[in-house]
């Protein structure tokens, strides 16, 4: 869930020139190989505190699994800014379908883990997506 709020408070600030100038490409990108790769090095060392002798592979494996909805949540964002960057998407078109795709992301978790015909699971998506938005637009207030 974290990965999908850090990228979308990453695409906030993002113009349309900088998705057409590639910036927002790098900076999607980025954020999002960066906190791949500080989730599973927080993991590891978190279960390495906690093994007496030597991790196995499929424990580091492990690790590395649970880190990839952190990597499949910024694929389409970083396709789309590849394509504003080409000149095939204009880039608001591309910064804004990339802010609704992770929102949605964020909205539909609870019907992903939980029950899906539920509707108040469903309510929870979206309260969940709207402080996530929140904590984003903090973020980025704090930040930039």
């Amino acid at each position: 869930m974290y990965g999908n709020i850090i990228l979308f408070a990453a695409l906030i600030p993002m113009t349309e020139e900088d998705a057409a100038n590639g910036h927002a490409l790098q900076i999607v990108f980025g954020a999002a190989v960066s906190t791949f790769l500080a989730h599973v090095f927080a993991d590891f060392i978190g279960l390495r505190a906690g093994t007496v002798g030597e991790l196995t592979r499929a424990a580091f494996q492990h690790e590395f699994r649970d880190a990839v909805p952190i990597m499949s949540s910024a694929v389409l964002p970083c396709l789309l800014m590849a394509a504003a960057w080409a000149h095939w998407l204009p880039g608001s078109v591309a910064v804004i379908a990339s802010d609704v795709y992770l929102l949605l992301r964020l909205a539909l978790i609870g019907v992903i883990v939980d029950k899906p015909d539920s509707r108040g699971t469903l309510l929870l998506g979206l309260t969940l997506a709207g402080i996530a938005a929140a904590i984003a637009l903090l973020k980025v207030l704090l930040s930039h």
